[in-house]
């Protein structure tokens, strides 16, 4: 067998696929609990304009529009394009990781029970990570992941919403 880079990402997803396997035996229903596994509150909020936006990738967020473009045209998106949209969905929006998780479960062709509530609770930070929920500079992302704009382009991330579409006030009418 050839070891490159290539086959040892392939062997580390196998070994996080197995482990969350394992996770979900382990934790049971905990795994679909809005505090997940350490029962640590999280918020649990749903803003109906912001999760549309979103499922349609029609958010600020050119990268998330064009890996959300891609999940909803082809039912995949990679591995980083996944943490990339939870983390957005989570941090930036706002919104319960269930959601999301529910939302996935729908649209991947790829669809692993353990592996996508896993992840979610993981990025939420109610998962098995002690240090708590992962929240990706997406700016930082698009110039590190698509410096050209390329993926953006190819899957029609641009959007036509205005910075801030996801703002609300008390009553929860957007700004």
């Amino acid at each position: 067998m050839t070891r490159n880079d290539s086959t040892y990402w392939l062997w580390f997803e196998l070994l996080w696929r197995e482990y969350f396997y394992w996770y979900a035996l382990k934790h049971g229903a905990n795994l679909f609990r809005r505090d997940g596994v350490q029962r640590k509150r999280h918020q649990a909020t749903f803003y109906g304009h912001r999760f549309k936006a979103w499922c349609e990738g029609n958010t600020e967020y050119p990268l998330v529009n064009a890996a959300m473009n891609q999940l909803r045209e082809t039912g995949y998106i990679s591995n980083r394009a996944r943490q990339i949209v939870a983390s957005c969905l989570v941090n930036e929006l706002e919104l319960d990781w269930r959601y999301g998780a529910a939302w996935f479960e729908q649209q991947l062709i790829d669809y692993d029970v353990a592996s996508n509530y896993g992840n979610w609770q993981y990025l939420a930070g109610v998962g098995a990570d002690p240090r708590g929920g992962r929240h990706f500079n997406l700016e930082k992302q698009a110039r590190q992941f698509d410096p050209c704009g390329t993926f953006v382009d190819q899957w029609e991330g641009e959007s036509d919403q205005p910075v801030g579409n996801h703002t609300v006030d008390a009553a929860d009418w957007p700004l």
